[in-house]
């Protein structure tokens, strides 16, 4: 299918366990008019080989201040009409997710794909973007951040991640995003992406409290309502999606 350019933008760092599955999945797409550019945080564990091993479009390998600062090097880089964030621990879950996603997205500012999180090689959870309304912003909860496929253009004009957050920063980017009433956007039921379980803002209840700090934070920098107890509340949104084994 021939179609517009897509940067495809991985992160990475230490993660050799997993970012030869990730690349690969990018190699394998379909959809031939894609740029891969990959940011490494200097890794010391064999990553930077087996990255190099892909000849990516763009590969930089150098510490970095924080996983915003690593993107926002990365989205600096994208040429794409669109793009999207892959990270190390992700792969897409075919090999015609980039067909599917420009197809689904035509005169279109933004779609907003489905993941999986896997536990292993287990399903956990369905994070469906389908069920995802502007409103649940109030709540914490957004569209998933891997599945979020979007004109490169407006995340450049809203300066990308704001680098002083350390996990809420694709939540106040994207807030930012669905700030501007005349977005052109829809959900999918594509399933784009499969990604492990764990990331900064899984786990302990301290990680948890800083990410929801953040929120509020960037739900009130940005003029909304911004309620801790509607923040908490996101987690019965993530009950609902966990696969019962």
């Amino acid at each position: 299918m021939q179609g517009p350019l897509v940067s495809i933008i991985t992160v990475s760092y230490n993660n050799a366990s997993t970012i030869d599955a990730c690349l690969s999945s990018v190699k394998e797409q379909l959809y031939e008019a894609c740029e891969h550019i990959i940011i490494d945080g200097a890794s010391t564990d064999g990553s930077q080989e087996i990255i190099q091993s892909y000849l990516p479009k763009y590969f930089i390998s150098e510490p970095d201040h924080g996983i915003y600062h690593a993107m926002n090097k990365g989205l600096n880089q994208a040429q794409g009409e669109y793009c999207l964030f892959l990270n190390a621990d992700d792969k897409f879950n075919s090999n015609h997710v980039i067909t599917e996603l420009v197809k689904s997205s035509a005169n279109l500012d933004l779609l907003c794909s489905s993941i999986q999180i896997f536990k292993g090689k287990s399903l956990y959870r369905n994070y469906c973007a389908s069920r995802f309304k502007p409103w649940m912003f109030l709540f914490g909860h957004q569209p998933p951040h891997p599945g979020f496929f979007c004109k490169t253009f407006i995340l450049k004009e809203l300066n990308g991640f704001n680098e002083s957050y350390k996990i809420a920063g694709d939540f106040d980017l994207m807030l930012r995003v669905f700030s501007n009433p005349n977005l052109k956007w829809k959900t999918a039921k594509l399933i784009a992406v499969n990604m492990q379980h764990g990331g900064a803002s899984s786990g302990s209840l301290n990680k948890k409290q800083l990410m929801n700090k953040e929120v509020k934070h960037s739900l009130k920098e940005n003029g909304r309502t911004a309620w801790t107890i509607l923040i908490w509340a996101k987690y019965l949104f993530k009950v609902f999606q966990i696969k019962v084994f």
